[in-house]
């Protein structure tokens, strides 16, 4: 798209370059030119800043959402292999089966729950992404409210190179 709107651009300012007669108008256009593209610059700078500021913040919410999981995991797998080498350590001491069955039961019944409970801090970042949004949509309005009023600023200065044409305007209304 940008380089759509860049040979668009372009266009214009040739044939506002084409309609220039006097030095002055030469002026005023290429600085209107020379004012544009700056100001196109400074814009999508803050477009891509903004951009990449969302997805730098996505990005850690994603890189804290896999540590909190990956924990929960390591935690999980631990705890199981605690209660099984219980399990058989128990087996080898003759304890009861019933009661080695019931432990294990109980044991993997207890780190199944824990590793709910730690994943439940796995979800629910849809706050932090809205934030995120917001101040990328916050960024890119003043952007584009900056670009505006250098736009109209340059815009009143073009007219001002242009003294005959604003005279022609009213004249082709009559």
């Amino acid at each position: 798209r940008r380089e759509k709107w860049d040979k668009n651009r372009t266009e214009h300012f040739t044939k506002l370059k084409e309609k220039a007669g006097t030095n002055e108008q030469k002026q005023a256009v290429l600085e209107f030119v020379q004012t544009i593209g700056e100001a196109v610059k400074i814009r999508r700078e803050a477009f891509d800043k903004a951009i990449n500021d969302f997805r730098k913040g996505l990005d850690e919410i994603q890189d804290r959402r896999t540590a909190v999981l990956l924990e929960a995991v390591a935690d999980y797998k631990e705890a199981g292999s605690k209660i099984f080498e219980k399990a058989k350590t128990d087996c080898e001491n003759g304890v009861d089966i019933k009661i080695i069955r019931r432990n294990l039961r109980d044991g993997l019944k207890d780190i199944r729950n824990a590793y709910r409970e730690d994943i439940k801090h796995f979800g629910g970042h849809g706050s932090e992404i809205h934030e995120l949004n917001e101040a990328k949509k916050e960024a890119m309005n003043k952007a584009k409210d900056n670009f505006k009023e250098i736009l109209e600023q340059a815009l009143e200065n073009l007219k001002a190179g242009f003294p005959e044409i604003e005279g022609d305007e009213g004249s082709e209304d009559d």
